[in-house]
């Protein structure tokens, strides 16, 4: 009843499934690294949007606790005492008067100011008693 073709049959099958078993084609592999290519391709640039994005915040905190602290500093002396007519007199004013433990900032003599995160730079305009802050690139940043 056997003559040697349901073996052979059956031989090959096994062949098959043990070639199966040994690993992932070479077209298989490159659909799964072309899949991560296109996902990295639209995932990278997004976090690099994140950071510019944390940078400018922190940089307009740091200038609404500074705000804050010199309307403190004005809520206790009067618009009549002076602050100073830089940044750095206006730092040194609010340290006197304990409204800073520290000064988180980075003198940026080239703008007149204080260097703080993602490259904002922060000025005071004596005539309206106000800390401005500057972008990057210099220009008006309208917080």
């Amino acid at each position: 009843m056997c003559n040697g073709e349901g073996h052979r049959g059956a031989d090959q099958t096994r062949e098959r499934s043990d070639r199966a078993m040994h690993g992932f084609t070479l077209i298989e592999i490159l659909i799964v690294v072309v899949i991560l290519a296109i996902l990295s391709s639209i995932v990278i640039p997004q976090f690099s949007n994140a950071t510019d994005d944390a940078e400018e915040t922190a940089a307009h905190a740091q200038l609404n606790v500074l705000r804050g602290q010199v309307t403190l500093y004005f809520a206790r002396h009067g618009t009549v005492t002076p602050l100073g007519n830089d940044v750095p007199s206006v730092i040194h004013a609010l340290t006197a008067e304990e409204l800073l433990s520290s000064v988180p900032l980075d003198m940026n003599q080239s703008a007149g100011g204080f260097q703080v995160s993602g490259g904002y730079t922060l000025v005071w305009d004596p005539s309206i008693w106000s800390l401005e802050a500057l972008g990057p690139d210099g220009s008006e940043s309208g917080w």
